[in-house]
């Protein structure tokens, strides 16, 4: 008799006891769900900030609106003024006027006619080397080749000298006078990536400006001078 009644009170079970048993459960579900999404922000909101940071810390120069590197924020770099002695060029063996009008007019390089403003030079010392990087911005007059009309480019020019001495480390060479002509006609190409290392820093020109500055030559908008013969503009434009 006394198995009967515990049958029965162990197969009777209050509903409310049943109703709040499951209600507990739910709760402690929910309460660790609540637990792990918490957690899981936390961690997220903590990544961020550890992110940002880090990426703070790290940052060694400041950038333009372009994404580009401010040269005057270079470790070492002192701002000077533009002359003469900044642009190193090496040309090399010139051109007949009728080749450097094919070449120019059929190769990679970017052309236009355009007034120069924004010219920034540093100079910075590593060791026997002396380098000197110019950025400076182009307002297009005439967009001759490879650029969009009435737009506005930015080039840079690097040249090094050692003991006194140009030195063209890759190459370098820039055979521009926007230290006496603000205006002209220049031949562009896109900024190498090949680096340069300055005072144990690795730099491309690339990081500086999209273009690199190779030619400049005096230019009224229709003719340029080529080392004394007269070409006409038009005659460097695409087909």
């Amino acid at each position: 008799m006394k198995g009967d009644k515990l049958l029965v009170g162990m197969t009777h079970i209050d509903n409310n006891l049943i109703d709040f048993a499951e209600s507990y459960k739910m709760r402690k579900r929910i309460s660790y769900k609540t637990i792990l999404s918490i957690a899981a922000s936390f961690c997220l909101v903590m990544s961020i900030v550890i992110i940002f940071a880090t990426n703070f810390q790290n940052a060694k120069y400041e950038y333009g609106e372009d994404g580009k590197i401010n040269i005057s924020s270079i470790p070492g770099a002192i701002q000077i003024n533009t002359s003469n002695k900044v642009f190193l060029a090496d040309n090399g063996n010139i051109y007949p006027p009728e080749e450097f009008i094919d070449v120019h007019k059929n190769n990679g390089s970017t052309i236009v006619y355009g007034s120069v403003k924004n010219v920034k030079t540093v100079s910075i010392t590593d060791g026997d080397l002396i380098w000197y990087i110019t950025t400076f911005e182009i307002d297009v007059i005439d967009a001759i080749k490879k650029v969009d009309k009435s737009s506005t480019v930015k080039a840079t020019s690097i040249s090094c000298y050692e003991k006194g001495n140009p030195n063209f480390i890759g190459s370098l060479s820039s055979n521009i006078k926007i230290d006496k002509n603000t205006t002209g006609l220049f031949l562009l190409k896109n900024s190498p990536a090949d680096k340069y290392e300055i005072n144990g820093e690795k730099y491309s020109a690339d990081q500086f400006a999209s273009y690199y500055a190779m030619s400049q030559y005096d230019c009224d908008g229709k003719n340029f001078d080529y080392y004394g013969t007269t070409i006409e503009v038009d005659k460097l434009r695409s087909p």
